[in-house]
This record gives C-alpha cells, sequence and structure tokens, in this order.
C-alpha cells in the first residue's frame, strides 16, 4: 500500500503559532480574539459527526470558535439540481434555499469576534453552501470583513463530479432517512412533471456542468487544501485529480494544496489515517495563519523557539 501523498509547501509541523498585532491595532481587543472554523457536512451528515473535527481544530489551534452547519438533504439534491431557488418547491416542502442558508450563517459569522476565518467543506453538501457563501461574500461589499478575513478552505471528499441524475447522484441519497429519501424523490418527480422529463434532465446536466467549472476555475484568494482518496466510491478521483492539477497549474502549489490517500472511504479520511491528517492538517493550518498575519502585518511567535519573526520574512519552497 503506498502512503499518502503530499502535494504541499514544506513547513516544520512542531510549533504552535501566536498572533501579536501590528503597530496600531488595539492590543487589548485582539489578543485574545481566536480563529473562527465553519464545518459543513456531508449530505446525511449529523451534528455528533463533526464533533471529531471540531476537537481536531481546538487541539491545533489551541482553542477556536467551531460552527458545525449543515444543509439537509432535500436543500442539498435542489441545490444539485438548480442553482436558482425556486419558492414553489421551497415553500412546497418548506425548505431554505441554500442561498437563504448561506445567508444566515453570514450573518451569524458576522456577529463573532474572530482572528481568521477558515471553511472546511465535506462531500458536495459542504461545497454547495461554500458555493453560495462564496457567491454572496464575492458580490456584496457588505460582507467585504469576511471576505477579507477568511484565509483558508478544506475541501475533504469534495467537489464531486457528478453529471445532472446520473447513478453516482442517487447512490449519495443511500446515506439519508427514509424519509428524506421520500421527499428527494417526490421533488425530483415532481420536478419532472413540473418541467417535463427531458428538460429537467437538461437543465439538471447543465447545473452540475456550471457547479464543476466554477470549484475548477475559482480564483478566491485564499489558500486551499484538498483531500482524497483514490477509492473513493461518492467522489470520482479521476476528474477531482485533474480539477486539482488545473488548480496548481493555474494558482501556483503555495495557494493549492492536496492529499491524496490509496485506501479510504467517503468523507472518513480522519478515521482511516488520523496521524497524517492531523499532520497534513497542522502543516496547512499554520501556514493559512502566518498568510493571513503576512497580510495584516501581524506577527507570528513560535513559542516553542521563544522567537517572533516577521512573517513578511517566510518563505515556503514547492514541492511541484
Amino acid at each position: 500500500v503506498r502512503s499518502p501523498v503530499f502535494l504541499i509547501p514544506v513547513l516544520e509541523p512542531n510549533y504552535s503559532t501566536t498572533m501579536i498585532p501590528s503597530k496600531g491595532r488595539d492590543p487589548e481587543k485582539q489578543e485574545h480574539l481566536t480563529p473562527l472554523v465553519i464545518l459543513a457536512g456531508w449530505l446525511g451528515c449529523q451534528t455528533k459527526l463533526l464533533d471529531r473535527y471540531a476537537k481536531l481544530y481546538q487541539d491545533i489551534f489551541n482553542g477556536c470558535t467551531v460552527l458545525r452547519k449543515i444543509a439537509s438533504p432535500l436543500m442539498i439534491v435542489m441545490a444539485a439540481t438548480t442553482k436558482t431557488a425556486n419558492a414553489q418547491f421551497n415553500n412546497l416542502y418548506n425548505v431554505k434555499s441554500m442561498e437563504d442558508f448561506a445567508k444566515d450563517i453570514i450573518r451569524e459569522i458576522a456577529t463573532i469576534p474572530c482572528s481568521c476565518i477558515l471553511f472546511h467543506c465535506f462531500s458536495n453538501g459542504g461545497c454547495f453552501l461554500w458555493e453560495s457563501i462564496r457567491g454572496l461574500v464575492q458580490t456584496d461589499l457588505k460582507y467585504d470583513s469576511i471576505k477579507n478575513n477568511l484565509c483558508g478552505i478544506i475541501f475533504d471528499s469534495s467537489p464531486a463530479y457528478y453529471s445532472g441524475c446520473d447513478e453516482l447522484f442517487h447512490n449519495a441519497f443511500k446515506f439519508c432517512s427514509s424519509s428524506d429519501q421520500t421527499k428527494i424523490r417526490n421533488y425530483i418527480k415532481e420536478r419532472q412533471i413540473s418541467a417535463g422529463i427531458d428538460s429537467f434532465v437538461t437543465s439538471s446536466q447543465k447545473r452540475s456542468q456550471d457547479y464543476w467549472e466554477s470549484m475548477k476555475n475559482c480564483d478566491f484568494p485564499v489558500q486551499s487544501l484538498y483531500i482524497c482518496s483514490r477509492n473513493d466510491t461518492l467522489t470520482p478521483f479521476e476528474e477531482l485529480y485533474e480539477l486539482i492539477q488545473y488548480r496548481v497549474t493555474t494558482l501556483g502549489s503555495d495557494r493549492i494544496w492536496c492529499t491524496i490517500f490509496e485506501n479510504s472511504p467517503h468523507c472518513r479520511h480522519i478515521l482511516t489515517h488520523p496521524t497524517q491528517y492531523r499532520d497534513i492538517m497542522e502543516l496547512f493550518l499554520k501556514s493559512c495563519l502566518i498568510k493571513n498575519a503576512n497580510a495584516r502585518d501581524d506577527e507570528v511567535t513560535l513559542e516553542n523557539t521563544n522567537s517572533t519573526i516577521l512573517v513578511k520574512e517566510v518563505k515556503f519552497p514547492s514541492l511541484l
């Protein structure tokens, strides 16, 4: 069995970081701020299943605020088949659109003081939510503070390539409760009746293509880490790896990081490879903190060496 592949910049993991405000900033207001992490769960995820990830972030950061956000299965399926919210179906099934869910989360984020923001999305359930949040913060000036404070995105078993209503798309429904599966089947049937089967299939396929292109060509100016597996049955490896390679080529290996496991189930990498998972997360998150401080002209203290460095002086050679 081959070891995990790390396509990452080099950074020593054996230290912890403390943010030191730059001149002109109020240390009384800054010194106790910690990172804010948003965990966006997969289709069929439960809040308790995100606890191990929250603990990992707490351990690495020595304290942080963690929000666990899980879109309902029907909300995810609606987002997978059309990006434009349909009030008729949202009201019929009493479910929010993904965009409205994203707006609620952004409003909550705006109330939480933090040193920086990180977004961790699992499978397409998390990616559809990230897609909506990204669209809002990129186009609306009132969200600039959130956009400017976002310093890292982790794509965990995501994004997953799908094509409209193919077998892979339906296989994901198996992880939902029977009641959620019934809602999904009824929704798809209603959409097919309303639009016609051919039209529904065509529009769903176009939506999947647009989604994939948006994930591939996203130029959001923060570091991204992709954690994936060659034998993931719900996130096809070849398509995802092509996307990652394209993003490394266009944006650079300092912006796009990747960890590939040889044998690890969908959204279970933290369980099948706990040591490697923690190592890559620690490397990536500390790099995000340093780059975020660099952008703000702050300093970072490496506590085990009792030294303070200006992050502008830190360079990360590429392995690619």
